[in-house]
This record gives C-alpha cells, sequence and structure tokens, in this order.
C-alpha cells in the first residue's frame, strides 16, 4: 500500500473539527461516541501531518481488522501495515513469531502496526528446566553415553534442553571424542525422562529471579532494548507516533499495562487516544489517561494529587482503608475544564453531528470460516460440530487420561511425559482427536451434525444465520430437536460489546433477527457485566427505556410496530441481523429516528464482509434490481423471492412465539 497515491478524503462537518483539533496538538483524545467517524478523521490526520517512522495502534485485535485495515483499504490510503497480533491469515502469532515480528519492527520501513492492548507488557513467565531426580539410580540397560548426559545435568543442573544438549556436545568436541547430533541427544534425554532418572520442572527466571526481564517476559515494551543514556537505562522506543483505540483500557494507574507505556511515553512525539467511554465507572477514571498525554499537567503529577484536588475517600467501615473515592460536587466541570485543551469530548465541544448517521460496521470472519460459508453456499450443505457434546467429551476424556488405570491410558502418559513445548502438543492434539469419538457420553449425541437446506430460500435464510454467527441444525423429523442450533462465530457479538461499551455510557437499542442471536446476545452481554433485557412488548418496559433504566434492550423488528416511541430512552441503534423486509427495517429505525428525538441518531450495520450481509444495505435501499441480482447470486432462480420471505417469516412467527411464551410463563 505504500505506493498508492493519497486518496481524496471528504470529511464531515464534525469530522473537520475533530480533525483540525488532533491536527493543532500533539497529545490530544477524541473522546466521542462510535460513529463520529473517529478512525477516519485520525487516518486523515495522518495523512495531514505525515509522521515520521513507525506508527503504534494499540486497538483490540478485531478492531484492528475491523475497523482500521477496512478504513485503510476502503480510502486507498498509502500506508503499509502489519499486525503484532495475528498473521496475514488472522491466526493467532505463536510466540515464537511475535517475537520475531518484534525484532523486525527496528529493519521495517515505515509501517502502522496493531498490537492489543495486552500485549504490551506481560507478566514473568516460569521456565521448564531439566533436573535430575534424587536417588534415581540407573538401570544397567542404560547406556555409557545416556548416564555421562546424566552426570552432566547432575553437575549444571537445572539446564533447558537446549542448554543441556549444547553443553554435551561441547564437552564431545572439547574431548576430541564423536560429537552426536543434536537429534541423538535429544532422544538419549527422551530416554532419561521416560526412566524418571530427570525431569522437567518449572522454575522463575534465572536472569531476573522472576522480577521480570526480557527472557521472561514477553510484551512489546519488555521486548525493547535497553541502551544507557546519561547513565541510566533507556527503553529504546521505535513508535514516535501511537494511537490508543478503546483508551478506557488504561484506566487503571495500577495496571501493569499503563505503567509500561507511561514508562515510554517520553520518546512518543504524538500521541492520540480514542475513546467512546472515557470514564466507565467514574471520574476516577481520567487520571491514567491523561497523564500519558500530557505526563500529569493538567491533573497531577501522580493520583495522590488528583485524588487530594478533586475526590474524597469512602472508607471501609472501621478501618483508615478507601473502598472508593467520591468525587466532590465541582469535580466533573473542573476536571473537563481542566483538560479541555487536550481532549475533545460531549462535555467541553459543542460538535454538529447530522440528525441520523447510518454507520455501516465491518465484522471479518476468519479465512477458514469464510470459505467453510462459501461452501456451505455452493454445496447446500455443511458440517457442524456440535460443541456442547463436544465439550463434555473432550472433559471426559481429559479425566480418562489423567487419572484413569488403564494401560492405554498409563501408556499415553508416559509417551507424553518424554515430550516437551510443540511436541508434547501436538502429539497431545493426536491422541485426542483418534479418542474423542469414543467419549460421547449420550447415545443420541453427535460430534459433527449435518446442516442440510433443502432449497435456496432455506439456503438464504441459513447463510444469514452463519453471517450472524448461529446455525440452527433442528432435524424436521425430530420435534425435540426444534430450536436447536451451533454457535459458528463470535466475530458480531465481539462488535456489540466494542459498540455498547464505546457509546459514552448512553443506551442502545439492538434489533436482531433470530432467537439464537437473542440467545447469544444476551449471554455475550451478562458475561460482559453489561445490563440488557429483551423487549417484551409491555407498556412498562418502554416506560423503563424511555427513563433510561435500560442499558440495552434488544428488539426483534416484527415487534417494533407503528406508534411504538422509543426516541426519549436513546439515540443509538446495532443491526445485529439486517432483515430482508424494508418495511420491518425502516419501521424499526423510526422507533428511534421520529418526531421528538432531541439527539443526533446513529444506526449501526453489521456486516460479516465476504458474506450475504453486504448486499443487503443495498436491498433495503429499495433497489429492485439489486434485490433480483441477490436473489440470483444465490440460485439464479428469481421466483424464490416470494418462498425466501415466507420461510423467513415463518421462522420469524416461530421465534415470537416461542419468546413470548417464554416469557409470559
Amino acid at each position: 500500500m505504500t505506493t498508492n497515491p493519497a486518496p481524496a478524503v471528504s470529511l464531515k462537518p464534525h469530522q473537520r473539527q475533530i480533525h483540525d483539533f488532533l491536527i493543532s496538538r500533539p497529545f490530544a483524545g477524541a473522546w466521542l461516541g462510535v460513529g463520529a467517524g473517529k478512525t477516519l478523521t485520525t487516518l486523515a490526520v495522518l495523512q495531514t501531518l505525515r509522521p515520521l517512522g513507525h506508527i503504534l495502534v494499540v486497538a483490540p485485535v478485531g478492531i484492528a481488522r475491523s475497523t482500521w485495515i477496512d478504513e485503510i483499504e476502503k480510502w486507498n490510503f498509502p500506508i503499509r501495515t502489519k499486525s503484532l497480533i495475528v498473521d496475514d491469515n488472522d491466526k493467532k502469532l505463536s510466540r515464537a513469531k511475535r517475537l520475531e515480528r518484534f525484532r523486525e519492527v527496528f529493519t521495517d520501513p515505515p509501517t502502522m502496526y496493531f498490537v492489543n492492548q495486552e500485549l504490551l507488557t506481560q507478566p514473568s513467565h516460569p521456565t521448564r528446566l531439566l533436573s535430575t531426580v534424587s536417588g534415581a539410580t540407573p538401570g544397567p540397560d542404560v547406556s555409557t553415553d545416556v548416564i555421562c548426559l546424566l552426570d552432566l545435568l547432575r553437575s549444571r543442573e537445572p539446564l533447558s534442553q537446549d542448554e543441556l544438549i549444547a553443553a554435551y556436545r561441547a564437552e564431545a568436541t572439547g574431548s576430541g571424542g564423536n560429537v552426536p547430533a543434536k537429534s541423538t541427544v535429544q532422544s538419549w534425554i527422551q530416554e532419561l525422562v521416560k526412566a524418571k532418572l530427570i525431569a522437567r520442572r518449572t522454575h522463575v527466571c534465572r536472569s531476573c529471579g522472576g522480577d521480570g526481564c526480557a527472557a521472561c517476559r514477553f510484551g512489546l515494551v519488555d521486548q525493547m532494548p535497553i541502551q544507557t543514556i546519561d547513565g541510566q537505562d533507556t527503553i529504546i522506543w521505535p513508535f514516535p507516533t501511537v494511537i490508543i483505540d478503546e483508551s478506557q483500557g488504561f484506566k487503571s494507574h495500577s495496571s501493569d499495562r499503563f505503567k509500561a507505556l507511561a514508562q515510554v511515553r517520553p520518546a512518543v512525539t504524538r500521541l492520540v487516544e480514542l475513546t467512546g467511554t472515557p470514564s466507565p465507572n467514574g471520574l476516577h477514571d481520567l487520571w491514567s489517561q491523561v497523564f500519558l498525554l500530557d505526563q500529569g499537567r493538567a491533573l497531577g503529577r501522580d493520583i495522590d494529587t488528583f485524588r487530594d484536588r478533586w475526590f474524597v475517600p469512602k472508607m471501609i467501615r472501621g478501618t483508615r482503608t478507601p473502598a472508593r473515592w467520591v468525587a466532590t460536587e465541582d469535580a466533573e466541570p473542573e476536571i473537563y475544564q481542566a483538560i479541555s485543551h487536550l481532549v475533545m469530548s460531549a462535555q467541553n465541544t459543542n460538535l454538529q453531528l447530522p440528525a441520523l448517521t447510518i454507520h455501516d460496521v465491518n465484522v471479518t470472519l476468519p479465512p477458514d470460516l469464510l470459505q467453510a460459508y462459501k461452501d456451505f453456499r455452493h454445496n447446500l450443505v455443511l458440517d457442524v460440530v456440535n460443541e456442547a457434546a463436544l465439550r463434555k467429551a473432550n472433559a471426559a476424556y481429559d479425566h480418562w487420561l489423567n487419572s484413569s488405570p488403564e494401560p492405554e491410558a498409563a501408556a499415553i502418559r508416559a509417551h507424553l511425559s518424554t515430550l516437551a513445548g510443540g511436541q508434547r502438543q501436538a502429539a497431545h492434539d493426536d491422541f485426542r482427536q483418534s479418542k474423542i469419538e469414543d467419549f460421547v457420553t449420550e447415545p443420541d449425541q453427535e460430534l459433527v451434525r449435518t446442516v442440510v437446506a433443502e432449497n435456496q430460500a432455506v439456503l438464504t435464510s441459513k447463510l444469514m444465520q452463519f453471517a450472524s454467527g448461529t446455525l440452527y441444525t433442528a432435524d424436521p423429523e425430530a420435534p425435540s430437536t426444534a430450536g436447536r442450533y451451533e454457535v459458528i462465530h463470535d466475530k458480531k457479538l465481539e462488535m456489540v460489546e466494542y459498540l455498547v461499551r464505546n457509546n459514552g455510557g448512553e443506551p442502545v437499542l439492538i434489533a436482531y433477527h433470530f432467537r439464537s442471536d437473542l440467545e447469544q446476545l444476551l449471554a455475550r452481554l451478562e458475561k460482559a457485566g453489561i445490563e440488557a433485557r429483551a423487549f417484551d412488548g409491555s407498556r412498562n418496559m418502554v416506560r423503563r427505556w424511555n427513563a433510561q433504566q435500560i442499558p440495552v434492550m434488544l428488539l426483534h423488528p416484527a415487534s417494533a410496530g407503528h406508534g411504538l416511541n422509543l426516541q426519549d430512552g436513546g439515540a443509538t441503534m446495532i443491526w445485529y441481523t439486517l432483515p430482508f423486509s424494508l418495511e420491518h427495517y425502516l419501521q424499526t429505525n423510526g422507533r428511534l429516528h421520529r418526531m421528538g428525538q432531541t439527539r443526533p441518531v446513529t444506526i449501526h450495520r453489521l456486516i460479516a464482509k465476504g458474506t450475504q450481509d453486504e448486499r443487503m444495505p443495498q436491498v433495503l435501499a429499495g433497489k429492485q434490481q439489486v434485490q433480483d441480482d441477490l436473489i440470483h447470486a444465490v440460485s439464479g432462480d428469481h421466483a424464490l423471492e416470494h418462498a425466501l420471505l415466507a420461510v423467513l417469516e415463518e421462522e420469524i412467527h416461530e421465534d415470537l412465539n416461542d419468546l413470548w411464551a417464554t416469557q409470559r410463563a
């Protein structure tokens, strides 16, 4: 992408405001809700400034791929990109590969790198070292070479396997004897482990005693070289420009990630913070984020100064230990005034947002899933793993392997004990795969279920399910399986959580299509600590929503009929799965974007790239030819449109009837 010409980006008026603010300040934050166009505006800022050297974007992996990379490709920004989290196929990098990419930073041309917050720094990792087993003596069948290897380890223990191999070969070279191959010495080590003469044990780092160093901590900051400058050890930081997406992840002043970034902050010449929720737990969350911008000038050099000025402690009963810090009456206006020169926020900036913003949010599926989607679309048949049965089978296998006295289990344990690292994991996986079918505990369960689309209309419905993350696997001839589904992916769930967290604490309305969507959304949001409720059609729930007492409400388009007034409760909607019905789409949007709405409305539409989702916005724009093309792309049979709508209508009624019956029971 480095050869592409600079794109002509046309910013909206409010994006131009953000752009000009960030341009004029080397250290600044755009603390504005999702949908304000912060990512595109930040890229436009980089295009205007053309900063020298590398750029580091600290962002969740899904957001890096689905937001930053997509915007760069969409607008043809001439930026070279590279992930420090996943490879080009979106597969998580191994530690060795990740460390290799860390080293390449110092030889790569100017690049925009992506890393998540968790990989900035990591705790000290213990290491597995070889040592002799006390009291164990070799039997008569142990060769002289192996005994020599055992004696060498006894004199120098503990050693890593590579260290022991190198030491043995070095001694053989020094004595003028035959130097065995590395693989030969490795087989001797396995023989000693199997004979229980030596063992692999966990040890703290020998370089730092577990305090943390480049030998045992594998985060980005941890791995940067250190030089002595003016008598002080200084980290060499190769990223003069740093962008933090979701800066609220640095809200804790005591977190390792904050301390790591604060350590290299003096080497940063431009820093941009982006978030829609800078203070999810209150004003106390702001100090560390602002410190990264100005190193303590606005809110105090340390957390104690910040607390003393704007907070009072709420003590644990009977102690002098603060349970929490309560902001004073004047804290909020004073704090936002103090940082107004650093941060654009809803509290200190009057952005002229449009009355309605439709925001298509791309979601990227892993390559293997996208290929499975394409195969299903072509073949009308898909094998789906029964995750529930697989979890039970895996648990049963693990129990058997770890505790069963059966000879086969004992033999597998003995073999695995002779291996280490990747070899051990590969062998473990092979054994599991060969045995797992034996541990399906229920006779009617299958580890793999086959989904067949009987016709093209059903196929289109199944493709909608797949794109949103689940797939119904019920057997039409077995009523007891009605409503059964398997989870295919969680990429849309991940994006929903991100959008909700970055909505500035304002309520969010989520429109879903399938009951499986509803169940997965409720489970994901509950796990994330976000209160969510499914709309039950009652007046009481409408009243509670409009009183902003429901942080997230999930709504089915079929229940969003004429006259349902929800505009007082919020101004943000997420379409989890777009409907085929233009009427349902417009009616649902009209619950928020209607007379009486006093705030700009933002509607996010989740689009799984490479799937049917990508065609839906054009279908819903009322372009009949595009809708015909959609049906043709699936089957080539234009007459199937009515069958498709009939299938979807039937599913909607079934889901709603089940949902209402459950809620009224």
